[in-house]
Protein backbone atom coordinates (compact mmCIF):
# COMPACT_ATOMS: atom_id res chain seq x y z
CA UNK A 1 0.00 0.00 0.00
CA UNK A 2 1.50 3.33 -1.06
CA UNK A 3 1.72 6.30 1.25
CA UNK A 4 0.54 9.34 -0.69
CA UNK A 5 2.44 12.48 0.31
CA UNK A 6 1.13 15.87 -0.81
CA UNK A 7 3.63 18.77 -0.69
CA UNK A 8 2.82 22.48 -0.89
CA UNK A 9 4.88 24.64 -3.26
CA UNK A 10 4.79 27.79 -1.15
CA UNK A 11 6.96 28.00 1.96
CA UNK A 12 7.89 24.31 1.59
CA UNK A 13 9.54 24.18 -1.82
CA UNK A 14 9.85 27.92 -2.50
CA UNK A 15 10.62 30.80 -0.15
CA UNK A 16 8.98 34.26 -0.06
CA UNK A 17 11.13 35.42 -2.97
CA UNK A 18 9.98 32.52 -5.15
CA UNK A 19 13.37 30.82 -5.02
CA UNK A 20 14.10 27.23 -4.10
CA UNK A 21 14.46 26.55 -0.38
CA UNK A 22 17.83 25.08 0.75
CA UNK A 23 18.05 21.28 0.72
CA UNK A 24 14.87 20.69 -1.32
CA UNK A 25 16.50 18.41 -3.89
CA UNK A 26 18.11 16.31 -1.20
CA UNK A 27 14.85 15.96 0.79
CA UNK A 28 12.80 15.08 -2.27
CA UNK A 29 15.39 12.53 -3.34
CA UNK A 30 15.13 10.81 0.06
CA UNK A 31 11.36 10.62 -0.22
CA UNK A 32 11.44 9.49 -3.84
CA UNK A 33 13.92 6.74 -3.00
CA UNK A 34 11.24 4.94 -0.98
CA UNK A 35 9.17 2.97 -3.51
CA UNK A 36 6.19 2.98 -1.14
CA UNK A 37 5.86 6.79 -1.28
CA UNK A 38 3.95 8.61 -4.02
CA UNK A 39 4.64 12.35 -4.16
CA UNK A 40 2.27 15.06 -5.33
CA UNK A 41 3.03 18.78 -5.59
CA UNK A 42 0.17 21.19 -5.02
CA UNK A 43 -0.42 24.92 -4.80
CA UNK A 44 -3.33 27.23 -4.08
CA UNK A 45 -2.28 28.79 -7.39
CA UNK A 46 -3.43 25.63 -9.16
CA UNK A 47 -2.03 22.41 -10.59
CA UNK A 48 -0.58 24.12 -13.66
CA UNK A 49 1.35 26.56 -11.47
CA UNK A 50 2.65 23.71 -9.29
CA UNK A 51 3.93 21.86 -12.37
CA UNK A 52 5.41 25.07 -13.79
CA UNK A 53 7.41 25.62 -10.60
CA UNK A 54 8.57 22.00 -10.60
CA UNK A 55 9.78 22.37 -14.18
CA UNK A 56 11.43 25.73 -13.51
CA UNK A 57 13.47 24.36 -10.61
CA UNK A 58 14.23 20.93 -12.05
CA UNK A 59 11.92 18.93 -9.79
CA UNK A 60 9.77 17.07 -12.31
CA UNK A 61 11.49 13.73 -11.67
CA UNK A 62 10.23 13.65 -8.09
CA UNK A 63 6.47 14.07 -8.57
CA UNK A 64 3.86 11.76 -9.98
CA UNK A 65 1.04 14.32 -10.02
CA UNK A 66 0.15 17.99 -9.48
CA UNK A 67 -2.91 19.56 -7.91
CA UNK A 68 -4.53 22.72 -6.61
CA UNK A 69 -5.54 23.09 -2.97
CA UNK A 70 -9.04 21.54 -2.73
CA UNK A 71 -11.96 23.55 -1.41
CA UNK A 72 -14.33 20.57 -1.44
CA UNK A 73 -13.42 16.88 -1.34
CA UNK A 74 -15.95 14.31 -2.57
CA UNK A 75 -15.24 10.69 -1.68
CA UNK A 76 -17.23 7.53 -1.06
CA UNK A 77 -15.06 7.08 2.04
CA UNK A 78 -15.19 10.45 3.84
CA UNK A 79 -12.29 9.59 6.13
CA UNK A 80 -10.08 9.32 3.05
CA UNK A 81 -10.85 12.85 1.86
CA UNK A 82 -8.64 14.56 4.45
CA UNK A 83 -5.01 13.86 5.33
CA UNK A 84 -4.40 11.58 8.27
CA UNK A 85 -1.56 13.81 9.41
CA UNK A 86 0.15 17.06 8.53
CA UNK A 87 3.86 17.57 8.90
CA UNK A 88 4.90 20.72 10.74
CA UNK A 89 8.66 20.33 10.36
CA UNK A 90 11.33 21.96 8.18
CA UNK A 91 11.21 20.26 4.80
CA UNK A 92 14.77 19.07 5.21
CA UNK A 93 13.50 16.89 8.09
CA UNK A 94 10.43 15.63 6.22
CA UNK A 95 11.84 12.32 4.98
CA UNK A 96 13.12 11.23 8.40
CA UNK A 97 9.94 12.45 10.13
CA UNK A 98 7.72 10.44 7.79
CA UNK A 99 9.88 7.34 8.15
CA UNK A 100 10.04 7.56 11.93
CA UNK A 101 6.65 8.90 12.97
CA UNK A 102 4.15 8.36 10.17
CA UNK A 103 4.81 5.60 7.65
CA UNK A 104 4.52 2.52 9.85
CA UNK A 105 1.54 3.87 11.78
CA UNK A 106 -0.43 4.70 8.67
CA UNK A 107 0.06 1.23 7.21
CA UNK A 108 -0.66 -0.77 10.36
CA UNK A 109 -3.74 1.30 11.14
CA UNK A 110 -5.36 -0.31 8.10
CA UNK A 111 -3.65 -3.69 8.13
CA UNK A 112 -3.46 -5.30 11.59
CA UNK A 113 -0.85 -8.04 11.78
CA UNK A 114 -1.64 -11.72 12.09
CA UNK A 115 -0.44 -11.60 15.70
CA UNK A 116 -3.09 -9.03 16.60
CA UNK A 117 -5.84 -10.76 14.61
CA UNK A 118 -5.06 -14.06 16.34
CA UNK A 119 -5.26 -12.36 19.74
CA UNK A 120 -8.67 -10.92 18.85
CA UNK A 121 -9.78 -14.41 17.79
CA UNK A 122 -8.67 -15.84 21.16
CA UNK A 123 -10.74 -13.28 23.02
CA UNK A 124 -13.76 -13.89 20.81
CA UNK A 125 -13.65 -17.59 21.72
CA UNK A 126 -14.30 -16.64 25.35
CA UNK A 127 -17.66 -14.99 24.63
CA UNK A 128 -19.90 -17.95 25.52
CA UNK A 129 -18.08 -18.55 28.81
CA UNK A 130 -18.09 -14.84 29.67
CA UNK A 131 -21.82 -14.54 29.00
CA UNK A 132 -22.49 -17.59 31.14
CA UNK A 133 -20.47 -16.29 34.09
CA UNK A 134 -21.12 -12.56 33.89
CA UNK A 135 -24.31 -12.35 31.85
CA UNK A 136 -26.10 -10.12 34.37
CA UNK A 137 -23.30 -7.53 34.08
CA UNK A 138 -24.13 -6.90 30.43
CA UNK A 139 -26.78 -4.62 28.97
CA UNK A 140 -30.26 -6.03 29.49
CA UNK A 141 -31.38 -4.90 26.04
CA UNK A 142 -31.04 -8.06 23.96
CA UNK A 143 -31.18 -6.06 20.73
CA UNK A 144 -27.76 -4.60 21.55
CA UNK A 145 -25.00 -6.66 19.87
CA UNK A 146 -22.19 -8.05 21.98
CA UNK A 147 -18.67 -7.84 20.60
CA UNK A 148 -15.41 -7.82 22.56
CA UNK A 149 -13.35 -4.67 22.13
CA UNK A 150 -9.77 -5.57 23.09
CA UNK A 151 -8.43 -2.19 21.91
CA UNK A 152 -9.35 1.04 20.17
CA UNK A 153 -7.05 2.53 17.52
CA UNK A 154 -3.68 1.82 16.00
CA UNK A 155 -2.30 -0.36 18.79
CA UNK A 156 0.63 -1.67 16.75
CA UNK A 157 1.84 1.86 16.01
CA UNK A 158 1.12 3.32 19.43
CA UNK A 159 3.73 5.25 21.36
CA UNK A 160 1.19 6.19 24.02
CA UNK A 161 -1.70 4.16 25.41
CA UNK A 162 -4.58 5.17 27.66
CA UNK A 163 -6.06 2.43 29.85
CA UNK A 164 -9.53 2.59 31.45
CA UNK A 165 -11.95 -0.01 32.83
CA UNK A 166 -14.17 -1.42 30.07
CA UNK A 167 -15.90 -0.39 26.83
CA UNK A 168 -19.18 1.45 27.30
CA UNK A 169 -22.42 -0.35 26.53
CA UNK A 170 -23.39 2.79 24.59
CA UNK A 171 -20.66 1.94 22.09
CA UNK A 172 -23.19 -0.51 20.67
CA UNK A 173 -26.18 1.79 20.21
CA UNK A 174 -27.86 1.22 16.81
CA UNK A 175 -26.51 4.44 15.29
CA UNK A 176 -22.97 3.24 15.91
CA UNK A 177 -23.59 0.60 13.24
CA UNK A 178 -22.14 -2.52 14.81
CA UNK A 179 -23.35 -5.73 13.15
CA UNK A 180 -25.74 -7.81 15.23
CA UNK A 181 -24.19 -11.04 14.00
CA UNK A 182 -20.72 -12.29 15.06
CA UNK A 183 -17.74 -10.75 13.28
CA UNK A 184 -14.71 -12.54 11.87
CA UNK A 185 -11.56 -11.79 13.86
CA UNK A 186 -9.91 -10.00 10.93
CA UNK A 187 -13.02 -7.86 10.35
CA UNK A 188 -13.18 -6.87 14.01
CA UNK A 189 -9.43 -6.17 14.21
CA UNK A 190 -9.60 -3.93 11.13
CA UNK A 191 -12.57 -1.99 12.49
CA UNK A 192 -10.84 -1.44 15.83
CA UNK A 193 -7.48 -0.51 14.27
CA UNK A 194 -9.17 2.16 12.14
CA UNK A 195 -11.60 3.17 14.91
CA UNK A 196 -10.39 6.76 15.26
CA UNK A 197 -10.38 7.39 11.52
CA UNK A 198 -14.01 6.50 11.10
CA UNK A 199 -16.51 9.26 10.36
CA UNK A 200 -19.52 6.95 10.09
CA UNK A 201 -19.75 6.42 12.95
CA UNK A 202 -17.31 8.79 14.57
CA UNK A 203 -15.38 7.67 17.67
CA UNK A 204 -17.40 7.50 20.87
CA UNK A 205 -17.72 10.94 22.56
CA UNK A 206 -15.95 9.56 25.66
CA UNK A 207 -12.64 9.89 23.84
CA UNK A 208 -13.04 13.63 23.16
CA UNK A 209 -11.44 14.86 26.39
CA UNK A 210 -8.58 12.38 26.14
CA UNK A 211 -7.92 13.36 22.54
CA UNK A 212 -7.62 16.97 23.74
CA UNK A 213 -5.09 15.84 26.35
CA UNK A 214 -3.08 13.92 23.77
CA UNK A 215 -2.96 16.97 21.52
CA UNK A 216 -1.10 18.88 24.25
CA UNK A 217 1.87 16.53 23.87
CA UNK A 218 1.75 16.13 20.10
CA UNK A 219 -0.06 12.79 20.10
CA UNK A 220 -3.25 11.67 18.38
CA UNK A 221 -5.46 8.59 18.52
CA UNK A 222 -5.48 8.57 14.70
CA UNK A 223 -1.76 7.86 14.44
CA UNK A 224 0.44 7.17 17.46
CA UNK A 225 -1.97 6.55 20.35
CA UNK A 226 -4.40 3.77 21.23
CA UNK A 227 -6.77 2.84 24.04
CA UNK A 228 -7.06 -0.33 26.09
CA UNK A 229 -9.47 -1.40 28.82
CA UNK A 230 -8.97 -3.79 31.71
CA UNK A 231 -11.81 -5.88 30.30
CA UNK A 232 -12.60 -6.10 26.58
CA UNK A 233 -16.30 -6.68 27.30
CA UNK A 234 -18.96 -3.92 27.40
CA UNK A 235 -20.00 -4.38 31.02
CA UNK A 236 -22.51 -2.08 32.65
CA UNK A 237 -20.84 0.79 34.48
CA UNK A 238 -20.36 0.79 38.27
CA UNK A 239 -22.72 3.77 38.57
CA UNK A 240 -25.44 1.72 36.85
CA UNK A 241 -24.77 -1.40 38.92
CA UNK A 242 -25.00 0.61 42.15
CA UNK A 243 -28.65 1.30 41.40
CA UNK A 244 -29.57 -2.39 41.34
CA UNK A 245 -31.12 -4.20 44.31
CA UNK A 246 -28.21 -6.65 44.55
CA UNK A 247 -25.62 -3.93 43.88
CA UNK A 248 -23.00 -5.23 46.33
CA UNK A 249 -22.87 -8.64 44.65
CA UNK A 250 -22.90 -7.13 41.15
CA UNK A 251 -20.08 -4.70 41.95
CA UNK A 252 -18.00 -7.47 43.51
CA UNK A 253 -18.39 -9.61 40.41
CA UNK A 254 -17.73 -6.61 38.18
CA UNK A 255 -14.41 -6.00 39.90
CA UNK A 256 -13.57 -9.71 39.63
CA UNK A 257 -14.28 -9.59 35.90
CA UNK A 258 -11.98 -6.59 35.46
CA UNK A 259 -9.18 -8.26 37.42
CA UNK A 260 -9.53 -11.60 35.61
CA UNK A 261 -9.55 -10.06 32.13
CA UNK A 262 -6.73 -7.64 32.93
CA UNK A 263 -4.49 -10.43 34.19
CA UNK A 264 -5.18 -12.50 31.09
CA UNK A 265 -5.23 -10.00 28.22
CA UNK A 266 -3.45 -6.77 29.14
CA UNK A 267 0.14 -7.98 28.79
CA UNK A 268 -0.32 -9.65 25.36
CA UNK A 269 -2.10 -6.51 24.14
CA UNK A 270 0.75 -4.30 25.37
CA UNK A 271 3.18 -6.65 23.63
CA UNK A 272 1.44 -5.89 20.32
CA UNK A 273 2.94 -2.39 20.49
CA UNK A 274 6.16 -4.09 19.35
CA UNK A 275 8.47 -2.08 21.58
CA UNK A 276 7.25 1.32 20.33
CA UNK A 277 5.26 2.14 23.45
CA UNK A 278 6.71 4.94 25.60
CA UNK A 279 3.87 6.32 27.77
CA UNK A 280 0.90 4.73 29.54
CA UNK A 281 -1.87 6.73 31.20
CA UNK A 282 -4.01 4.64 33.57
CA UNK A 283 -7.45 6.17 34.12
CA UNK A 284 -8.74 4.53 37.29
CA UNK A 285 -10.09 6.08 40.52
CA UNK A 286 -8.84 3.13 42.61
CA UNK A 287 -5.15 3.39 43.42
CA UNK A 288 -4.66 -0.29 44.37
CA UNK A 289 -6.18 -1.58 41.14
CA UNK A 290 -4.19 0.97 39.14
CA UNK A 291 -1.00 -0.15 40.84
CA UNK A 292 -1.66 -3.75 39.81
CA UNK A 293 -2.25 -2.52 36.25
CA UNK A 294 1.00 -0.60 36.40
CA UNK A 295 2.87 -3.74 37.47
CA UNK A 296 1.63 -5.65 34.43
CA UNK A 297 2.71 -2.81 32.12
CA UNK A 298 6.14 -2.63 33.76
CA UNK A 299 6.54 -6.37 33.40
CA UNK A 300 6.01 -5.96 29.69
CA UNK A 301 8.40 -2.99 29.45
CA UNK A 302 10.33 -1.71 32.51
CA UNK A 303 11.19 1.58 30.78
CA UNK A 304 7.61 2.80 30.32
CA UNK A 305 6.58 6.20 31.66
CA UNK A 306 3.34 5.49 33.56
CA UNK A 307 0.92 7.85 35.29
CA UNK A 308 -2.40 7.24 37.04
CA UNK A 309 -5.20 9.79 36.77
CA UNK A 310 -8.78 9.80 38.05
CA UNK A 311 -10.28 11.34 34.94
CA UNK A 312 -9.83 13.62 31.92
CA UNK A 313 -9.05 16.84 33.78
CA UNK A 314 -6.16 15.21 35.63
CA UNK A 315 -4.89 13.73 32.37
CA UNK A 316 -4.95 17.16 30.70
CA UNK A 317 -3.17 18.77 33.64
CA UNK A 318 -0.50 16.06 33.69
CA UNK A 319 0.10 16.46 29.95
CA UNK A 320 0.21 20.24 30.25
CA UNK A 321 2.68 20.30 33.13
CA UNK A 322 5.00 17.78 31.45
CA UNK A 323 4.45 18.66 27.82
CA UNK A 324 8.07 19.40 26.98
CA UNK A 325 9.48 16.16 28.43
CA UNK A 326 6.63 14.06 27.02
CA UNK A 327 7.04 15.56 23.55
CA UNK A 328 10.72 14.67 23.66
CA UNK A 329 9.92 11.17 24.85
CA UNK A 330 7.36 10.61 22.11
CA UNK A 331 9.47 12.29 19.45
CA UNK A 332 6.52 14.58 18.69
CA UNK A 333 7.83 16.49 15.66
CA UNK A 334 4.65 15.94 13.68
CA UNK A 335 1.35 17.79 13.96
CA UNK A 336 -1.22 15.01 13.91
CA UNK A 337 -4.86 15.49 13.09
Amino acid sequence: MALHISIDVDQTILNDDGHLMPGVHESLAKLKANEHYQLQLWSKGGAAYAREMAEKWGLLQYFGSYASKPDVAIDDLPEDSTPTCRLGVPFADAASAIDEFVAESVDTALQPTRKLVDLVAEIQKEQAAVERIYGDLFCKDKSVPLHPVPFFGNLEGAKIVTIALNPSTTEFKPWRKWPKSPMEANELACRLSSYFRSVDPRPHPWFGDYQEALGIIGADYKINAAHLDLSPWPLRSPSTLKKQINSADLLSRYNTALETDRNRWLEPLIDCCAGKLKVVMIIDPFANRAEATRSICIRSNPELCIERCDGPEQVKLWCWERQDSLKRLLGAKVFLG
